[in-house]
């Protein structure tokens, strides 16, 4: 009899860990299918959204323009980042050589080849007379309205020699910038020098006075006549015409500086 029992019991026993096996197994098994379906909707988010890959084309540009002011990177990242144009301007005078073959020309071209036309467009403004008389013209206030994320600016330092003092080159140059801003206040504006002359006395002292002006501004300075011959010599001639605007070779030697400076090799 205790025999039977003991038999019925462990039937009894066997039937009961099956179904509770039974049961274990399939929550363990839904949790997994849970987890599994959670992990391709979040896998690797924190907010259960999918992971953003690394964008390449970001990361060259970002290398491309290591050279440049942080500022004037950061317009360029932020352009990017939006899906807008970058919009550049060259502002100077004579000296740009706009539909001559001059710098200008060679560098709007190279720009757009290396960043592509989709994401910057380039325009070249030049004023052919001094500081004076292009603040008081209606293409500065063109200029100004257009709103450019970036400008170039040639100090009008060789135009305005001679005719103006240096101080008062200066305050319309600073007019200049102040009328950018107020077209754009987020605008980036690179301050650059004339190209050097011959044997010059006065205009060298100016040129340093331009320096010294962008640094009291806060305006990055692009000095690219550290990449010119010494000017006191005989070797700059033929970097110059005579008429002491740049020659074709002086006009590729200040593109070359330019593109170095905005893309990085």
């Amino acid at each position: 009899m205790a025999q039977r029992i003991l038999v019925i019991l462990s039937f009894i026993a066997l039937v009961v860990v099956t179904i509770v096996g039974g049961v274990f197994w399939n929550e363990k098994q839904e949790q997994v299918v849970n987890n599994a379906e959670a992990g391709v909707i979040g896998h690797g988010s924190k907010s259960g959204g999918t992971v953003k890959k690394s964008d390449a084309r970001r990361t060259e540009i970002e290398s491309m323009t290591a050279n440049l002011p942080k500022g004037v990177q950061k317009a360029f990242l932020t352009a990017y980042d939006d899906g807008k144009k970058l919009e550049i301007a060259f502002v100077g005078t004579s000296a740009l050589g706009k539909g001559a073959g001059g710098w200008s020309d060679m560098v709007e071209k190279q720009l757009e080849t290396a960043y592509g036309t989709s994401f910057v467009d380039v325009v070249t403004y030049q004023y052919d007379g001094g500081s004076s008389g292009f603040l008081t013209s209606s293409l500065a206030e063109e200029i100004a309205s257009a709103g450019y994320d970036i400008v170039f600016l040639e100090g009008f330092t060789l135009e305005d020699n001679g005719e103006i003092s240096i101080d008062q080159s200066l305050v319309n140059v600073g007019a200049i910038v102040d009328l950018l801003v107020s077209g754009n206040p987020d605008v980036q504006i690179i301050l650059q020098p004339p190209h050097p002359i011959y044997a010059a006395v006065n205009y060298p002292r100016q040129v340093e006075q331009l320096k010294a002006f962008a640094e009291e501004r806060g305006l990055p300075y692009f000095d690219h006549w550290t990449n010119w011959p010494d000017y006191t010599s005989d070797e700059i001639l033929q970097y110059l015409t005579d008429d002491n605007m740049p020659s074709g070779t002086g006009h590729q030697l200040w593109a070359e500086a330019i593109m170095n400076y905005f893309v990085a090799k």
